[in-house]
């Protein structure tokens, strides 16, 4: 869906200058809350998009119908912000009857806001803000370097020609730098 005034013109807004209506106490509160709800124990971990810190909400509901709720019907939403340092996008996904194992926000919705937030921020060219996590077991950034470990003993030569031309590596066209020319077939 995009704004479009007939069909083919964008629509355009003014910008109006609002005012701030909370604390920046109280935003910056809520925004850590937004975030943690991304987090590890968070109900919308699946929203995660790799490379940037991702805020949002999560919400589950059963539909109505008249003055009861339906059985087995369900709204599964995930509205969330991204980047966190500098949030570029806003982006809502609700799944009406979800279908499947599962129902709830982040379950269903989450994976479908990180598929669009991914590809949006790679379209607009949003530089990533989330810290590089180090690899297990690799020394910290400025760390002093580690003892190297010996290497393993070279195993036993053979003996016959044979058997050392058997064990001696083939090298590729690439590795010997021989050129190799391809044709298409015709």
């Amino acid at each position: 869906m995009s704004l479009l005034k007939n069909g083919t013109d964008p629509l355009t807004m003014d910008a109006r200058r609002g005012h701030r209506v909370t604390s920046p106490q109280t935003a910056a509160a809520i925004r850590s809350m937004l975030e943690s709800a991304v987090g590890e124990g968070g109900t919308g971990r699946r929203a995660r998009v790799d490379g940037y810190r991702i805020g949002g909400k999560t919400g589950t509901a059963r539909k109505q119908v008249g003055a009861t709720y339906a059985k087995g019907k369900y709204r599964a939403l995930f509205a969330g912000m991204a980047p966190m340092s500098n949030p570029r996008l806003i982006v809502a996904v609700m799944i009406d009857e979800p279908r499947g194992k599962g129902y709830y926000g982040g379950t269903v919705a989450g994976p479908v806001f990180s598929s669009i937030t991914s590809g949006a921020l790679q379209l607009l060219g949003v530089p990533p803000d989330a810290p590089v996590e180090p690899t297990p077991n690799a020394p910290a950034r400025g760390a002093a370097p580690q003892k190297p470990v010996a290497a393993p003993k070279a195993a036993a030569q053979p003996k016959t020609a044979a058997a050392q031309k058997a064990a001696t590596p083939v090298k590729t066209a690439a590795q010997s730098g021989a050129t190799v020319q391809a044709k298409a077939a015709g």
